[in-house]
């Protein structure tokens, strides 16, 4: 985006020391244990100062390369969520469902399923597999998905700010990478 924020950094936290590996420089986190729903937030690549002067949604763009997505362990169903959130979200849900309440805009990898707060949308995105790029570009309060260069539109048009990248996982072995 024009005058704007381009890439991010997986930050680390207590929970992502206990529930992910960080490797790659900070850029590829995955899940090491199961099955509770974990975060993992991101940092955008710009100093704190470049970060308020422009205010509580820029424009900014990601990528993250999907490296291995884990849908099944046992009787445990997975999945990997990955788009934006507020920063000041739970980083671990304490359960095996997804708390649906929490301020985070994001695309299910394994069926294409868009979550907002409190809902899934009935749009949808073609299913995401193991080596699939996705670019998230925010612009104000909308995202644009692109999924290996190929434009799928926008998928939200009412994020409320600020955010960060995240990732969301609750199987061991899910695997992702910024880029």
């Amino acid at each position: 985006p024009r005058c704007g924020i381009v890439g991010a950094f997986w930050e680390s936290s207590k929970t992502v020391q206990e529930s992910f590996e960080c490797t790659n420089q900070g850029c590829t986190v995955s899940r090491n244990n199961y099955p509770h729903w974990k975060r993992v937030l991101g940092r955008w690549d710009c100093d704190d100062k470049v970060l308020r002067s422009l205010g509580t949604l820029a424009n900014a763009t990601f990528s993250v390369r999907v490296e291995q997505l884990v849908t099944q362990k046992g009787r445990y169903t997975g999945d990997v969520h990955l788009g934006v959130a507020q920063p000041h979200i739970a980083p671990d849900d304490h359960s095996e469902t997804r708390d649906a309440r929490v301020p985070a805009w994001v695309c299910c990898c394994r069926d294409g399923t868009l979550l907002v707060p409190n809902q899934a949308l009935d749009a949808r995105v073609p299913p995401i597999v193991d080596g699939d790029v996705l670019r998230f570009e925010l612009r104000g309060n909308k995202m644009f998905l692109y999924k290996n260069d190929e434009h799928l539109g926008m998928i939200f048009d009412d994020i409320s700010g600020p955010v960060v990248p995240v990732a969301e996982m609750n199987l061991s072995g899910s695997r992702v990478t910024l880029c």
